[in-house]
């Protein structure tokens, strides 16, 4: 056999194989820039809300939200890592505004960590929101419950006495000390529904895009004042 083909085939199988394999490479950078960008899409979209939710809580046109029953200040009325509850009464127009026996909407969001609802990546779970209007004597009116199914695998809350501190409550539940609560931690992380690998032989890896914010509510700041 002539050595002189048998290099030139050797050498072709090398550059072919480099080839399939930079392509391998570039599709899963592609792939994986294309996934970042959903996630951080998802993310943005639920920061958004929690943004809006949690700033305003305790909220209630010119004062704080209160029980009805009591008139004692009620902001928050479930505290726990993956669960958080409370009240605010945001108006849209001047009628609503001025109507002061209007009921404060009660707003939770909750992550259903024993709800799996990916068969590709199973640490996804099912992100609750849900806003309930409540009568005067706290029977439930309505309730309009949003099942946020893009890819959350950390809901995660934690709570601290004064703002600033780095030491958070520990054993918080529904109605149990939620009132010493000053400021709150919100950590949220999104992950892409398939691996991607950087090599055939890898199992590879979510992609994950991750928030964090700290939340000082002014009318948390009320609470047992």
């Amino acid at each position: 056999m002539n050595l002189g083909i048998v290099t030139s085939y050797i050498i072709a199988g090398v550059i072919i194989l480099g080839i399939v394999m930079m392509n391998f490479r570039v599709q899963n950078s592609g792939a994986e820039l294309t996934l970042s960008q959903m996630n951080r899409q998802y993310v943005t979209d639920i920061a958004d809300m929690l943004n809006d939710d949690l700033s305003n809580m305790g909220y209630n046109v010119n004062d704080v939200t209160r029980n009805p029953e009591t008139g004692d200040i009620r902001v928050m009325d479930c505290a726990q890592v993956n669960r958080i509850r409370f009240f605010r009464n945001l108006c849209e127009t001047d009628e609503e505004c001025a109507d002061e026996t209007r009921i404060p909407e009660r707003i939770e969001w909750r992550l259903l960590t024993e709800d799996e609802i990916s068969t590709t990546n199973p640490n996804q779970r099912t992100l609750q929101r849900t806003v309930t209007v409540l009568d005067e004597e706290n029977n439930v009116v309505s309730e309009d419950i949003s099942d946020i199914n893009i890819g959350v695998t950390t809901f995660d809350v934690q709570y601290y006495e004064t703002v600033g501190s780095n030491t958070n409550i520990t054993g918080l539940g529904c109605g149990s000390n939620v009132p010493s609560v000053r400021q709150l931690k919100v950590t949220l992380e999104v992950q892409s529904r398939e691996r991607i690998a950087h090599r055939a032989s890898d199992e590879g890896r979510f992609i994950r895009s991750v928030w964090e914010k700290r939340f000082t509510p002014t009318n948390l700041q009320l609470q047992n004042n």
